[in-house]
Parts: C-alpha cells; sequence; structure tokens
C-alpha cells in the first residue's frame, strides 16, 4: 500500500513539474513576443511628456472646434478603439484621442489612479500638445466623472461635453446600486505571466472592439491584440478600477456649468427589464440637465461602447449639436 501511495505521489510530482515547466516555457515565449512586438510593432502617433512618463494621442483632422475622445475604464487600445469614431469625426474637426497612464502607447505610472491626478495629467498633456482650447470633450464610460470634474475645476478649457453613455456621479444611488468590489491587484500577473495571450489564442476576439459592423480593420484589431497582450489589466486600470468610490464622492455634488453645452449619448435600454420605478438611462443623464436649451439627451439602440456600431450617426449628431449650439451663440 505504501509503496502504490508513493507512486501515485511520484506520478503527481512528475505531473506538476511538467506544468510549471510549460508555464515558465510559455512566459519566456510571451516575453520575448511582447520585446518582438513592441519593436516591429512602435506607435504611429504623438507623445508628450507629463511628469516624466510618455502620454500617447492622435492628434487628426482640422476644423473650427477640437474634440477630445476620452476612453472608459480598461478600454486598452483607446486610439484603435475610438478609431471609427475619430475618422467620422475628423471630417469635420481636429480630434484628439488620449491615451491615459496604463492605457495603449502611454507609459504606466507609480502615481495613484485619483481623479485629481487624472484630471491634472489630461490638462498638463492637453497643454504641451500644441492645440489650443478650449476643447469638447468627448467622454465614455467611467471618464464621465473626470470631464465633469474637469469642467468644475477648469472651466476655460472645456467649451462643451459630449458623453458617450457616461458615468455620472449620481448614476449608482439613482438606480440603487452599490460600487463594486475591488478588483484584486494579482490581475496584474495576467499581462505579466502572458495569460492574456493565452486567452487570447483560444479567443481571438477577446479584449478587442466588436466588429459585427465591419467598421474595424483586421489590421487596426490585430494591434489591439498586441497592445492587450502587453498590458490588459494592468496596475494604473486596478487601480483606476478600485479608485471608483472616492471619483463619486469627489464629484457627487457637481453639475455641469449652466452655460456649458451638453449632449448626452446613452442606450434606449431595449435589452434591459423595464424598472417598477420607470427610472431609464434616459431619465438619469436628464436630471443633469440644467439648460434645455443648449444640454440634450440623444439614445440609440446599441450597447454600452456604442461607439462600435454607431459612429457615423454619432458624429452626425454631434456635428448637428455644435453647429445648432455655436452658431446660435454667434448670431
Amino acid at each position: 500500500m505504501k509503496k502504490i501511495i508513493n507512486r501515485i505521489l511520484k506520478v503527481i510530482g512528475i505531473v506538476i513539474a511538467v506544468i510549471l515547466f510549460i508555464c515558465v516555457l510559455f512566459f519566456i515565449y510571451h516575453r520575448v513576443t511582447c520585446i518582438d512586438e513592441e519593436k516591429n510593432h512602435p506607435s504611429q502617433f504623438s507623445f508628450v511628456e507629463v511628469g516624466g512618463k510618455r502620454i500617447s494621442m492622435q492628434i487628426q483632422g482640422e476644423g473650427e472646434h477640437t474634440i477630445v475622445l476620452l476612453p472608459g475604464l480598461g478600454t486598452t487600445s483607446p486610439i484603435y478603439d475610438f478609431a471609427p469614431l475619430a475618422d467620422e469625426l475628423a471630417k469635420n474637426n481636429r480630434v484628439i484621442t488620449y491615451e491615459p497612464f496604463g492605457y495603449g502607447y502611454s507609459d504606466i505610472t507609480d502615481k495613484p489612479r485619483t481623479i485629481e491626478n487624472e484630471c491634472k495629467e489630461l490638462k498638463q498633456a492637453l497643454d504641451a500638445s500644441g492645440v489650443e482650447g478650449p476643447y469638447i470633450f468627448m467622454a465614455h464610460s467611467v471618464y464621465g466623472l473626470d470631464s465633469i470634474y474637469f469642467a468644475n475645476k477648469h472651466p476655460e478649457y472645456v467649451e462643451a461635453v459630449v458623453g458617450i453613455d457616461c458615468t455620472m456621479p449620481a448614476m449608482l444611488s439613482y438606480f440603487g446600486e452599490e460600487v463594486p468590489a475591488d478588483m484584486p491587484m494579482a490581475m496584474d500577473l495576467m499581462r505579466i505571466t502572458g495569460l492574456t495571450r493565452l486567452l487570447q489564442m483560444m479567443d481571438e476576439n477577446q479584449f478587442v472592439s466588436d466588429n459585427s459592423s465591419n467598421l474595424y480593420s483586421e489590421e487596426n484589431l490585430q494591434e489591439q491584440r498586441i497592445i492587450s497582450a502587453r498590458i490588459e489589466a494592468n496596475k494604473n486600470v486596478i487601480e483606476q478600477y478600485n479608485d471608483l468610490d472616492n471619483k463619486i464622492k469627489a464629484t457627487f455634488d457637481l453639475k455641469y456649468p449652466d452655460s456649458m453645452p451638453i449632449l448626452f449619448f446613452t442606450t434606449n435600454d431595449a435589452d434591459k427589464e423595464q424598472r417598477d420605478d420607470g427610472k431609464t438611462s434616459k431619465s438619469l443623464y436628464e436630471t443633469y440637465i440644467t439648460n434645455p436649451d443648449i444640454q440634450s439627451v440623444i439614445t440609440y439602440d446599441a450597447s454600452h461602447y456604442m461607439h462600435w456600431t454607431k459612429a457615423k450617426e454619432m458624429s452626425d449628431d454631434v456635428n448637428d449639436f455644435v453647429k445648432e449650439v455655436f452658431n446660435d451663440r454667434n448670431k
């Protein structure tokens, strides 16, 4: 009996050793591949220095107004993710697609991911971009909190705000929801060990934009895969996620200035069960409308990442909004 147990333990030990050996080999493969990809797929976009680190941004188009695209939480490569929308907007406007620290080609920083630091970095990056303001902030998801904070702290920089199903300070309390539980910092091991790359090998559509509307080229999606394998769920993104409660507290009592043009894009909730209290995504954003003459809400039959499928429609609506608001002001 003792011999049988020893044999079983020996087999288990061999299996564990083989698994560890395979993991080490894959880790080495992942690290070598990352180095090769960084060498052969360098950024084609602009960099500015902020606090001794590099922030990436794409500047394109010409026009009277400059739109700054701000990404949703964890959007690994904002420049490539926003590409269809940015290309449409750039036909009539100057467009800056901003990649915060920990996103896209930007560096990873050791500074805490507080809303104060994020907005300070955004201001410094815009100052260094060479593109004069004021700007139209077009913020997706969690960067809605940054946009309302920034608009109150530096109103001279912001001539209008467009929200892409953006997070609002009172959103969770409005719907009676709780702040999500913290994400463990160990999630950073996914990119370090190569687990993200392994998951991509199993499903190449993970960690990239949904291309069901054929708005993205294969080259674009491949660049997203390369960047995701290297930086997906890095410490900056995890810290940003875990600081959500503090961001909400810092902005909870804020509203956009009455004189600031605002346009909210949100979903029509077609895929959600109707609430007994009648509250909808649209009704939430309407609570942030203080001047209906220049502030409004538009709904789409689309997901939270509506720019994946509605880039042309969104661009047209933004252009109409800008013409209506600013032409009326100039009369």
